[in-house]
């Protein structure tokens, strides 16, 4: 990413994540990047979630996940739990829809402070976890 962008480093249930504002902006959080901030103690993690404007009607901001190692990443529960905390304390808003990798999430901060992520039917087809090659199903 071009510059430095603001970021807070959170924690989703023993996930380290690091919420990035890459609002507004037109760089994106780059692999090398990631692999540069995973390689310092201060800025360990496990996912960054980048908080882009939104690419898509109907949805409030477009989620862009890495790993530590600079892959991209479809989707984390977690993660975005962290990005809701975030925006929620930023904006007052509790309910939100993202777009991300894997499609749209939809998440609410309840009253009581707990943070709640629909992330969908779970997929289970070898070819969608992925697989290298087909696995039988061994669910009875």
């Amino acid at each position: 990413m071009a510059g430095t962008a603001p970021f807070a480093k959170m924690n989703g249930i023993g996930n380290e994540i690091i919420v990035a504002d890459m609002r507004g902006r037109a760089d994106r959080v780059t692999p090398a990047a990631a692999i540069a901030l995973n390689a310092d103690v201060a800025t360990k993690f496990d996912q960054i979630m980048a908080i882009h404007d939104a690419r898509t009607p109907g949805t409030a901001y477009y989620i862009d996940i890495l790993n530590s190692d600079g892959s991209g990443a479809q989707a984390c529960g977690n993660g975005t739990r962290c990005v809701v905390q975030a925006l929620a304390a930023e904006t007052g808003q509790k309910a939100f829809t993202f777009e991300t990798r894997a499609g749209i999430l939809n998440a609410v901060e309840h009253a009581d402070g707990t943070i709640s992520v629909d992330m969908g039917a779970p997929r289970f087809g070898w070819q969608d976890i992925p697989l290298a090659e087909e696995f039988r199903d061994t669910r009875m």
